[in-house]
């Protein structure tokens, strides 16, 4: 994570005044997708949007309360899963290697 932040950050050098709030960040939508979305962790445990803005803001005051509030709510309508990343990937890398079969053709 500590690459892909910096990557992040050289690519987008307007987004961050500092590297460290794009591996916060990071690392808080990962923590807060598997929270959201693990089975194992009851309802009432799951992390709360004012929870989820508290944790943020003790790391970094340089996100706003509406950028973390529509980053909990497409993260709780919308779970982040692997198979997803994969099928991403698998598009990018295909496409790149000139092939033209679709992802609906494709076994994974």
């Amino acid at each position: 994570m500590i690459t892909q932040r910096r990557r992040y950050c050289e690519q987008n050098p307007s987004t961050f005044e500092s590297a460290d709030t794009a591996f916060i960040l990071s690392f808080a939508i990962i923590m807060l997708n598997t929270d959201l979305h693990n089975p194992g962790i009851k309802p009432e445990r799951k992390m709360s949007l004012e929870s989820f803005l508290k944790t943020c803001k003790r790391a970094t005051t340089e996100l706003s309360d509406e950028t973390l509030s529509n980053i909990y709510e497409r993260i709780k309508n919308d779970e982040i899963t692997l198979k997803e990343v994969c099928v991403s990937a698998w598009v990018c890398s295909h496409a790149r290697a000139g092939g033209r079969q679709t992802v609906a053709d494709a076994s994974l």
